[in-house]
């Protein structure tokens, strides 16, 4: 695990995570909202799909 702390907190990923994956924003404009990489958001998708927590 890592020692890092997220600027974001656990419900406002949930909120990114599901505004995709419903279909009403695409990545690029919640990456752009959250002035983050749309890499890290993509990663943030790939564990939700998984069933992992988003921490």
């Amino acid at each position: 695990m890592s020692n890092r702390t997220s600027k974001h907190t656990l419900e406002q990923r949930l909120n990114a995570v599901l505004k995709i994956i419903n279909g009403t924003h695409s990545i690029n404009q919640v990456s752009n909202e959250l002035w983050i990489n749309s890499k890290t958001l993509s990663l943030w998708i790939s564990k939700y799909k998984k069933g992992v927590l988003l921490d």
